[in-house]
């Protein structure tokens, strides 16, 4: 059962989380404060993936807060898509903003009540540790690394989403298949768009 007690919890901590962050470290930069909250969430659900997975893999999914996660993870979402419209109204449009956060509010609902695809859903939030390496990146530049993203997106967002998708695709998983299916488009495209731009540069130095 959806716990509202706690998804308000959660979203109370966003936003503290977002304020205090963006007056510690001054950041005014509209492209910058738009990862603020998408280096918190990633680096949640990156943890929250590692574990889940070798759980998975050994056998021992008993315990895994599995309501609590997808409850913060939409909680995350709303509160993008409501600080983003005022604070970094550019950066929250268009497929990467409302259109994605939209569509995973969706499918977070329609995995919370699904058993069967709420087991095989979570395996997918070990996806985020490309997101978080690139948000990291994107408030401190000293820590940016363009090669190290699009390595990490090969890895996670391509071979082992096609890794999970062709394990676990089912008529009856039909809810992460098709999300599964839906995304793996989108990071095919992301993926072509960064070997043009920096695999080409890597080869011609």
């Amino acid at each position: 059962m959806f716990n509202n007690q706690l998804f308000t919890w959660f979203i109370c901590f966003n936003i503290l989380y977002y304020e205090s962050i963006k007056r510690i470290l001054h950041i005014k930069k509209e492209s910058k404060r738009a990862y603020i909250l998408s280096v918190l969430n990633s680096f949640v659900l990156s943890i929250y993936g590692i574990v889940y997975n070798l759980a998975m893999y050994f056998d021992v999914l008993d315990n895994l807060y599995t309501d609590e996660i997808i409850t913060f993870f939409q909680s995350y979402l709303l509160c993008d898509l409501i600080i983003g419209y005022s604070d970094y109204h550019h950066q929250i449009l268009g497929i990467e903003g409302v259109c994605h956060h939209i569509l995973y509010m969706f499918f977070n609902i329609l995995a919370f009540y699904r058993p069967i695809d709420k087991t095989y859903y979570l395996l997918y939030t070990i996806e985020e540790i490309p997101t978080f390496i690139r948000g990291f990146g994107y408030i401190n530049s000293n820590y940016r690394s363009n090669m190290l993203f699009g390595i990490k997106m090969i890895l996670w967002r391509v071979l082992y989403h096609i890794y999970l998708l062709y394990t676990f695709a089912s008529f009856e998983t039909w809810v992460v298949t098709l999300l599964s299916a839906l995304t793996l488009s989108v990071h095919l495209n992301w993926t072509y768009r960064w070997i043009i731009k920096y695999g080409l540069k890597l080869k011609s130095s």
